[in-house]
C-alpha cells in the first residue's frame, strides 16, 4: 500500500534521496490510522506538510532537513513513538527539530487559551526548520479544519495561528504567504457556505 504514494513524494525524493527512510517511518507509525474529517490515511498530512516546505525559500540544506522533520512531526505526539525512539534511528540533530514541531500540553495544563500560550513559546523556541515546519503544517491543516470540527472552530483555529505565527519570527517568510493565502481561501468558502 505504501507504493502508492511514491508518486506524490516523487519531488521530496528528487530534492533528498534519504527522505525515503523517513517517509517510510512515518508511514509505519501511522498505519492505517485515517485523517479526521476525511477519508485519507493520516500519513496524506505530513506527506503535504514536507510538500508544502518544497514552496519555501529555506535553503538546500534547511529545505532537506524540514522535508524530513515534515513527513515526522507528529510521530511522537500522535503516535506510540518516543523521542529516543527518533534520537537511536535519526540522531540529536534530527530530533532537536522535530522537539519543536509538538508539545507534550495536555487538557489539564489549564483551558485552551492558556495552553495556547503554552505551545508558541515552545514553538517560538525552536529553529528555523522546526517553526517553519509549523508554519507548513498549519496551512495544510487550515484546509480541512471546517471538515473536522466546524464553522466556529475554524475560526477560532485561524485566530490562534496567527498569533501563534507573530511569535514564530524564525520561520520561512513564503511559508507564513502560503499560509495567510490558505487562510483567505478557506474564509471565503466559509463565507459562501
Amino acid at each position: 500500500m505504501k507504493e502508492r504514494y511514491q508518486a506524490l513524494i516523487a519531488p521530496l525524493l528528487e530534492l533528498d534521496p534519504g527522505f525515503q527512510e523517513y517517509f517510510d517511518f512515518a508511514y509505519d507509525a501511522h498505519s492505517d490510522r485515517k485523517r479526521i474529517g476525511t477519508n485519507d490515511l493520516y500519513i496524506i498530512h505530513p506527506i503535504n506538510v514536507a510538500l508544502n516546505v518544497l514552496e519555501t525559500g529555506l535553503s538546500h540544506d534547511d529545505k532537506v532537513m524540514a522535508i524530513r522533520v515534515a513527513v515526522m512531526h507528529d510521530v511522537v505526539e500522535d503516535e506510540d513513538v518516543e523521542l529516543v525512539t527518533v534520537i537511536n534511528k535519526f540522531g540529536t540533530e534530527f530530533a532537536y527539530h522535530l522537539y519543536y514541531t509538538y508539545t507534550e500540553i495536555t487538557k489539564s495544563s489549564g483551558n485552551r487559551k492558556f495552553r495556547k500560550i503554552l505551545e508558541a513559546n515552545h514553538y517560538a523556541a525552536g529553529t528555523r526548520v522546526s517553526q517553519t515546519v509549523k508554519v507548513c503544517d498549519a496551512a495544510d491543516n487550515i484546509m480541512t479544519i471546517h471538515l473536522k470540527s466546524g464553522r466556529k472552530f475554524a475560526y477560532d483555529y485561524m485566530n490562534e495561528k496567527v498569533t501563534l505565527h507573530h511569535k514564530l519570527a524564525l520561520a520561512d517568510p513564503m511559508a507564513l504567504k502560503l499560509f495567510v493565502k490558505r487562510m483567505s481561501i478557506v474564509k471565503q468558502a466559509l463565507k459562501a457556505a
